[in-house]
């Protein structure tokens, strides 16, 4: 893997993990901070836990970009390199738990990881059962909706279940760029 720190690792105390989650964290934040609160909230129900960090120099952000509005020649630099420490983390959790279901997601720019990376993985898709983003989008995706190869995006995998929330009220990333990717 590209990145220099393992992700943390959280277990389930009382029995073999139900599902792994892969947890990207948002740009500008670390993975601890969301350690407390998925603690008690998944792994305390059976859930394995990996919440990686970014790859980038100061381990904050997963691509660098210019701006969520005008996406479509957007760089996203970084994202490839992000993409490929997922995809190794993803093959890693497969190859070490065989028959444990996988659920990749994130928050933010971390969610908009999770959906490149887990549509985009070249793998089988059996071991992810579903792919969630919160508050995220697509990165450098105009229409996914009519094309399944725009901007450089082809979708891998249209099988795996796609879960994606976005409050009504987020100033950081507008519900509209959610709905163009």
């Amino acid at each position: 893997s590209d990145t220099p720190f393992p992700p943390i690792v959280l277990e389930p105390e009382r029995s073999a993990p139900r599902a792994t989650i892969i947890f990207l964290h948002g740009m500008g934040c670390a993975p601890r901070l969301y350690q407390t609160r998925l603690t008690a909230s998944l792994v305390d129900h059976g859930f394995r836990l990996l919440l990686p960090r970014a790859p980038s120099g100061d381990h904050s952000a997963w691509y660098s970009f210019l701006s969520l509005d005008r996406r479509q020649d957007e760089p996203c630099e970084g994202r490839d390199r992000s993409r490929q420490v997922v995809e190794d983390l993803l093959q890693a959790e497969a190859e070490a738990r065989p028959g444990v279901p996988i659920f990749l997601g994130g928050h933010s720019q971390g969610g908009a990881m999770a959906l490149y990376s887990g549509l985009h993985w070249p793998h089988s898709p059996r071991h992810i059962v579903g792919i969630f983003c919160m508050s995220g989008y697509v990165p450098m995706v105009t229409n996914a909706a009519e094309d399944r190869a725009v901007d450089g995006f082809e979708v891998q995998h249209t099988d795996i279940p796609v879960f994606m929330m976005h409050g009504e009220e987020d100033t950081n990333v507008l519900p509209v760029w959610a709905q163009a990717g």
